[in-house]
């Protein structure tokens, strides 16, 4: 396509990012109706389940956006974090106990991204 395509989108932006969030939807409605007397269907997990796709297309999307934009070195830090924050959230949401190198190792990373942020 040219530069000056009227879909700029289609050219590797959103329609990938949506494309991806539809097949993995169809997949795991597929399971669920597949596996339907396995799964527990109490509403909190819906909810949880329904928040955490959210969130994960608008996380999807606000990278989309910060690659376009923004200094792709400090993006690629920052993305890179994505493993601390599933740790805070196991601390926070499940209780998860978390050893005194696993703090650490948040408590580096978070020094990291400060120092590039400031550079």
């Amino acid at each position: 396509m040219s530069p000056e395509s009227p879909l700029p989108a289609v050219q590797g932006g959103l329609a990938p990012l949506l494309a991806g969030s539809v097949v993995s939807s169809g997949v795991l409605l597929g399971a669920v109706m597949t596996l339907r007397r396995r799964i527990d269907t109490t509403p909190p997990r819906w909810a949880l389940a329904i928040g955490s796709g959210a969130l994960s297309a608008l996380a999807n999307l606000a990278f989309l956006l910060a690659v376009r934009s923004g200094d792709l070195s400090i993006v690629a830090v920052i993305t890179a974090l994505y493993p601390g924050v599933t740790v805070v959230l196991a601390r926070v949401v499940l209780g998860e106990r978390l050893r005194p190198v696993q703090v650490a190792g948040l408590a580096a990373a978070a020094l990291a991204v400060s120092l590039l942020a400031l550079g």
